[in-house]
């Protein structure tokens, strides 16, 4: 007997669903979460912001508010054309300090010569408050571009060929600023700070590193380069700040 043919696969399909039959039931739509119990996250802080402030101290074109008041320069201090450093003692010391990018850092001073070429400017040797203030910024950071360290971001031991090159004209690293912009607070050259009850050790701090330091010496906060405040060397300049200016 011969086989029976198979019915198409079509027709087995329509087999299964009568015409006028009613579609198969939708599954149930989800119960909705009952979220009135559930735990609510803590609140995050608000971003800091780096921007400066619209209430910010005025300060002059050549310097930048710090945060916790006052104004400093944005450049390391450079000599004014005419002047001289004159004794170590700063008596005769004429020159007058400027805040000026692509200068040569006045270094060789004395503390002494470097409090006078303020007062010359009309100004005054930053406090270490007002400098480790302006260095970490609104963010607190551990160097004055962020949290962590980068080599070569400064004038620092690596940019310098291990030293051998010297500090730059202010202002050459043009990413070795603050969010405030404050330029080169670390590395190029070290800056005296105003003095301070440490002095009775006979000896006077030097901030934010030089040319030929790296990593912890070029920190804010860093605070073990104290030397005699007679040293005149080729690695230590300064800048200067002032108060508020009055509204």
């Amino acid at each position: 007997m011969a086989p029976r043919p198979l019915l198409p696969l079509v027709l087995l399909l329509g087999a299964c669903h009568r015409e006028g039959a009613p579609p198969p039931p939708s599954p149930p739509p989800p119960t909705p979460r009952d979220l009135s119990t559930a735990p609510v996250p803590p609140d995050l802080a608000p971003p800091v912001s780096l921007a400066i402030p619209p209430d910010a101290t005025k300060c002059p074109d050549d310097m930048a508010p710090i945060p916790i008041g006052g104004c400093i320069d944005k450049w390391e201090a450079s000599a004014a054309p005419g002047g001289a450093l004159g004794s170590p003692d700063g008596r005769k010391t004429t020159v007058v300090a400027q805040s000026a990018p692509g200068r040569p850092p006045l270094a060789r001073v004395t503390r002494a010569q470097a409090e006078r070429a303020c007062r010359n400017a009309k100004k005054r040797l930053c406090t270490e408050a007002e400098w480790v203030s302006a260095c970490r910024g609104p963010a607190k950071w551990q160097y004055p571009y962020g949290p962590a360290f980068e080599p070569r971001r400064c004038i620092d031991w690596d940019a310098s060929d291990n030293g051998k090159k010297g500090a730059a004209p202010t202002g050459s690293a043009p990413r070795c600023v603050t969010p405030w912009g404050v330029f080169d607070l670390a590395n190029n050259v070290g800056e005296w700070v105003a003095a301070s009850e440490e002095d009775r050790s006979g000896f006077a701090e030097i901030r934010g590193g030089t040319y030929n330091m790296t990593v912890i010496d070029s920190a804010c906060d860093s605070d073990d380069y104290r030397v005699r405040p007679t040293v005149q060397t080729p690695d230590v300049g300064f800048r200067c700040c002032r108060d508020a200016p009055k509204r």
